[in-house]
Order: C-alpha cells, then sequence, then structure tokens
C-alpha cells in the first residue's frame, strides 16, 4: 500500500469480535448484606417521612393533637396554611372548617337602659379566626365539638351580648343605627374571640320597641326583610 507520497506502508491488521460463548453463565455483582439492608432501611423512612408530612387544604384549620387520648383531643399545634409533620403512633390530626356560618337573631324584649323593651331583628356571619392567637382558642374550645354544637353556643352567645348590649344604651343610642350597631359588633366579637371565632359582617335589619318611642323619631332601620334575604345570601355549607 502506497501514500500519496509514493512511499510503501505495511497494511494495518483488521480485528474481528471475538465469538461470544452464550453458555458461559453471566456474573452479576451482589450487594454486601450490610449494604441492602441500610439501603432498605434509608429507604423505609424516606417514604415513611413522606407519608408524615400533611398539607392543609384551603378553607381549613389543620390541628395535630396526641393519640394519648382520643375522646379530650388536646390540640399540639394548628395552621391554616402550609403543611407540618404528623408523626405516627404518637400523633393523629383533623381539621376545623372555616366555612362562614349565618345566624339571623329574633330578640323579643330586651330592656333599654330606660326599661322600654326593645325587639332586634340582627344577621351576623360567624366563621373561625385566622388570627394565631385566636386560633388556638379555637383549636381548645371547638376541636371535640359537632357543628350544631358550636352554633348553638355562638348563638347564645350573640343573644347574650344584644341582651347586654341593649341594657347599657338609651333609646336614642339605640337608634343610632351606626353607634348601635358598632357596640352590639364589638361587644359580640370580643365574646366570640374567646372561643376563636370571628364576626366577618353584621346587619341590624329591624329595630322597634312597646314603649311608643320609634313613632317619636324617624327610625333607621328600613326593616324590609325579602330585601336583605336577596342581598345576603344564605352561606352553603360544604
Amino acid at each position: 500500500m502506497f501514500d500519496p507520497a509514493g512511499k510503501y506502508q505495511e497494511p494495518q491488521p483488521v480485528f474481528f469480535p471475538t465469538k461470544v460463548n452464550y453458555k458461559e453463565p453471566l456474573k452479576m455483582t451482589v450487594l454486601h448484606p450490610e449494604f441492602t439492608a441500610a439501603l432498605l432501611v434509608l429507604t423505609g423512612l424516606f417514604f415513611l417521612i413522606m407519608s408524615s408530612y400533611k398539607n392543609c387544604p384551603q378553607g381549613r384549620v389543620l390541628v395535630v393533637f396526641y393519640k394519648t387520648n382520643q375522646v379530650n383531643k388536646t390540640p399540639l399545634k394548628w395552621l391554616h396554611k402550609g403543611g407540618t409533620f404528623v408523626w405516627p403512633l404518637i400523633q393523629d390530626f383533623t381539621y376545623l372548617k372555616l366555612t362562614p356560618m349565618n345566624f339571623y337573631e329574633e330578640i323579643a324584649a330586651a330592656r333599654s337602659l330606660e326599661n322600654i323593651p326593645v325587639n332586634i331583628s340582627s344577621h351576623f356571619v360567624i366563621r373561625i379566626s385566622t388570627d394565631n392567637r385566636l386560633l388556638g382558642n379555637a383549636a381548645h374550645c371547638l376541636l371535640n365539638k359537632s357543628l350544631d354544637t358550636i352554633k348553638k353556643k355562638t348563638s347564645n352567645i350573640i343573644n347574650e351580648q344584644i341582651h347586654f348590649t341593649v341594657a347599657t344604651l338609651t333609646m336614642d343610642e339605640i337608634y343610632s343605627k351606626n353607634n348601635f350597631q358598632k357596640k352590639i359588633r364589638s361587644n359580640v366579637e370580643s365574646a366570640l374571640n374567646r372561643i376563636g371565632l370571628h364576626v366577618t359582617d353584621l346587619s341590624i335589619i329591624s329595630v322597634s320597641d312597646d314603649g311608643n318611642y320609634q313613632s317619636a323619631v324617624k327610625s333607621p332601620y328600613n326593616n324590609d326583610f325579602s330585601k336583605f334575604y336577596e342581598e345576603k345570601p344564605f352561606f352553603s355549607e360544604p
């Protein structure tokens, strides 16, 4: 064989692949038993940790508690966004709903400061507060309660606070709508905060009295229930 310059070159040998003996068994690398056991343990721990992480869905409060007492659950921690680890065997979790609750309260013959009976119709929208301090109150006070029990307790608090507020005000102050509504909201809010609840909306629909005081003043309350119900639709429960 000659190169382009005309010099002779030895031909390069051609190598062919050797014949594979398919009868000869393939050699496989066997892991050391201790290494295999450690790998299995680490894999198990990884899946255990991943399954122990719980996310808090939107519109819920995640409450973690110890499994020692399933009847009277004592909250350990709570959050309304993000997630946390719930360790199996020693901890469990549940959710509280942030769904608003509607209350239409009819108060009859609540005595004013002048001892005049006052009739009040009102609408409240109540929900669990997302303030961290109040969330703790809700976790401790509402965790073991049914929705009916929570609603009944809330309604009782609203009624008590309306009676209390009316008893501290004169008829002039009661028929001052903005002032009266502000005082009602402040007192109801303060009482509900103790169990972790918050007033998101309040409307005094109607106010009347049995002392003919209303006929002497121009009432700021429209007393139109049908219009109110159209403007304030009921919040459906999930």
